[in-house]
């Protein structure tokens, strides 16, 4: 077991205990490079838990089992005939994952391409910072390989400082510690897809945990901001995640923030499809998120289910 850090104390995480839990829905190709990408990491793993969140084809939990093999540790395949949205398929695996007594949970997504040195990467920041209130770790991933020197250049630029506090984390092979999760709890599962990470991030802030971000990139996330859970169309995911982030900030500063944020995506969506409709979500979504119409401050997209309940 690591050693708890005392006053400041730096922590000795060589021996920590941890359990990878990895959400699956309907993967693409990149799928079978998430799990040897998982099954070569230098740092051992207690387990591996993954759920198949009622994909439309079901996966193959032999062929998982198969690719995961040289880590030689347990490996579980569950799969669920209804889709439980982000928050209620994490909540699955992290209870599983909290039965096996973990010092630290290592949350991963069916598109989360890591290097091998991505989890020994976040285990070695977690031990040089002095803190004992460090709750989640969260590594860099680029969308592609090319865009790996715009984070970490190679070209003999100054590089910039390996880690920084943030505010927010998702759940692409970020490190959880167990006892930050005991503080916390559960993720909300009633959004199903859109501001889940956003509000869980939060949580972990106002209970006086520390987010730290890696700047070096360990890995890939090439379909960041597709996100096929809820099979949203891509104007509808726009608005929510902007709505989403306009919601949750507090004060006039980190509203306005917020604001600029979401709108500053604009200039990209005019290189994509559907511009006029993606522009009119993000204007959207800023608008709901500051009149805020519903009367809700936490009412994203919720299940239908959820709907129901209200």
């Amino acid at each position: 077991m690591f050693t708890q850090d005392v006053g400041g104390q730096r922590v000795d995480v060589s021996d920590a205990r941890v359990v990878a839990t990895v959400l699956v829905y309907s993967p693409g190709p990149e799928f079978d490079a998430v799990l040897t990408g998982i099954a070569a990491q230098d740092a051992p793993l207690a387990a591996v838990l993954m759920l198949d969140n009622a994909s439309r084809d079901a996966v193959d939990a032999t062929h998982c089992s198969n690719l995961l093999e040289p880590l030689g540790c347990p490996v579980e395949v569950h799969r669920t005939e209804v889709n439980l949205g982000v928050g209620g398929g994490h909540n699955f695996l992290l209870a599983r994952a909290r039965e096996l007594s973990p010092d630290y949970l290592w949350m991963l997504e069916h598109d989360t391409v890591t290097d091998p040195d991505c989890l020994s990467d976040l285990l070695s920041t977690r031990s040089a910072w002095p803190s004992d209130r460090i709750g989640a770790l969260v590594p860099n991933l680029a969308r592609s390989d090319d865009e790996r020197h715009l984070y970490w250049p190679t070209n003999g630029e100054p590089r910039p400082a390996p880690t920084h506090e943030a505010q927010r984390f998702t759940f692409n092979a970020v490190l959880i510690d167990r006892r930050a999760y005991d503080d916390v709890g559960a993720l909300r599962d009633d959004l199903f897809v859109g501001g889940e990470d956003w509000d869980y991030s939060r949580r972990f802030v106002e209970r006086g945990w520390t987010i730290l971000q890696q700047v070096r990139p360990t890995g890939t996330h090439a379909t960041r901001g597709a996100h096929r859970h809820g099979e949203l169309p891509s104007p509808l995911r726009q608005y929510y995640s902007v709505r989403s982030q306009v919601l949750l900030a507090r004060g006039f500063i980190p509203r306005a923030k917020a604001v600029g944020i979401g709108l500053a995506g604009s200039a990209r969506d005019l290189r994509r499809p559907l511009r006029a409709q993606r522009l009119a979500a993000r204007v959207t979504g800023v608008v709901d998120g500051l009149v805020d119409r519903t009367g809700q401050r936490t009412y994203w997209f919720m299940s239908a289910k959820a709907r129901r309940d209200r």
